[in-house]
């Protein structure tokens, strides 16, 4: 556990905020620093003091406050606006980006040695299309976010996730989180699922029988493909582990995997115990 778990962790949504503001919002004023300066006024970075300040989506950031943040990281210091002495503070910085940090810096966007200096240990999350596996653990925990009490649990059906999972998601998981929220608010899978790619619409009649048939050229025969194994995968293993009551060193025999790997198959299908 941190020791900085007992302070404050505060958010800064970079491309939130405006340009013109950034500065204020980071580090705080003085009392007359400006015309409406009426007293001081404390940043996001002092108020986190010996706690957490996570700012999301850095590759937002303006260049002209990137060398002031490039001093507090290597000093632990920084003036507010209109000040003149530097403050000190002990807070830890944690940043996120769903931009290519690298192609900015070549755009002359973002400062490499401000990249580096925030680099020190990187945590690297694959987009959402490459971990599919995720996607009904993360509609599910969605669900239960916004449907505590799970009324309108049915509307997660098997035809939506069949359809979630040939989805590419541009948006990552704030776009699922988004569409589990419209779903919840229009009560209709099949919405959600003509928002999300019309082409699903195609499989209305295939999605549920464990198959897709090859004559349906709407979807490439990649993804037609995958849907199909991913289908017949968990009604194959969900039978299996019914018949074998959820025995996992029963069922991976009788399948001839071992047991890790059939824990692997259950969490990436979503498999549920019923």
């Amino acid at each position: 556990m941190s020791p900085r778990n007992t302070y404050p962790f505060l958010a800064i949504d970079c491309p939130s905020i405006p340009e013109n503001l950034f500065e204020s919002e980071l580090f705080g004023y003085e009392k007359g620093a400006f015309t409406d300066a009426k007293q001081r006024k404390q940043g996001k970075i002092e108020l986190a003091h010996k706690g957490t300040l996570f700012l999301d989506e850095i590759g937002d950031l303006p260049l002209m406050l990137q060398p002031k943040l490039l001093r507090f990281l290597e000093t632990g210091e920084f003036y507010r606006l209109g000040g003149t002495r530097p403050v000190s503070v002990d807070t830890r910085i944690i940043a996120s980006t769903n931009q290519n940090p690298e192609g900015l810096i070549r755009e002359k966007k973002f400062r490499d040695d401000l990249y580096y200096r925030l680099k020190v240990f990187l945590i690297e999350i694959p987009p959402l299309r490459d971990r599919k596996e995720d996607i009904p653990l993360l509609a599910e925990y969605f669900m239960n976010l916004y449907d505590p009490q799970e009324k309108k649990h049915h509307l997660l059906s098997q035809k939506l996730l069949d359809a979630f999972m040939i989805y590419d998601w541009p948006g990552n998981v704030r776009e699922l989180k988004n569409i589990i929220e419209y779903l919840l608010s229009t009560e209709s899978e099949d919405d959600v699922i003509r928002i999300l790619n019309p082409k699903a619409m195609h499989l209305e009649k295939y999605i549920g029988a464990g198959f897709v048939p090859f004559r349906d050229v709407s979807f490439a025969y990649k993804q037609a493909k995958k849907l199909a194994l991913e289908r017949f995968e968990r009604e194959y293993f969900s039978q299996v582990l019914k018949e074998e009551d959820w025995n996992i060193t029963r069922a991976a025999k009788k399948i001839g995997i071992s047991r890790e790997e059939l824990h692997r198959k259950i969490k990436r299908l979503g498999i549920k115990k019923v």
